[in-house]
């Protein structure tokens, strides 16, 4: 998905695309994004905790 400016003051249903005229805005909000995103040393998260799954299970009873 890339990135884009709505107004939702004045256009709720997103139907314009301010962003259109302005891609020099775009690009500089792109820019701080990505670097402001850093990596989560505990991710990704690719299944549950075994830990939560033992809870459920002692909790069930």
């Amino acid at each position: 998905m890339s990135p884009h400016i709505d107004d939702h003051a004045t256009d709720a249903p997103e139907s314009k695309q301010p962003g259109a005229a302005h891609p020099e805005l775009l690009a500089r909000a792109e820019a701080l994004m990505k670097s402001a995103r850093t990596e989560d040393p505990n991710g990704p998260l690719t299944g549950r905790s075994p830990a939560r799954d033992a809870d459920r299970a002692k909790n069930k009873k």
